[in-house]
């Protein structure tokens, strides 16, 4: 969504980047390796607030295809997603 979201707003601004905000659940155990959170209990079943606003500043390159912008946000969101506490 956000990569047809910014192809459309890039279309119409002419601008080189888009700007745009998301709220990030929380649900991960934070700062824990990998190992220690797989020893944890689900993080799902913890009570609290687990929602962080995100800012997303999308840059669009001139050259670059759908399917590599594509691939480019989803491993930035991989990264948002690890982590979602971080303000």
């Amino acid at each position: 969504m956000k990569v047809a979201l910014a192809a459309v707003t890039i279309k119409y601004t002419k601008k080189s980047y888009t700007l745009s905000g998301q709220s990030q659940a929380g649900r991960t155990w934070p700062f824990l390796l990998d190992w220690q959170a797989a020893c944890m209990p689900p993080a799902m079943g913890v009570d609290g607030p687990t929602v962080q606003g995100i800012l997303n500043r999308i840059p669009v390159h001139p050259n670059e295809t759908i399917l590599s912008m594509f691939s480019r946000l989803q491993a930035e969101q991989q990264h948002l997603n690890k982590h979602a506490y971080v303000p």
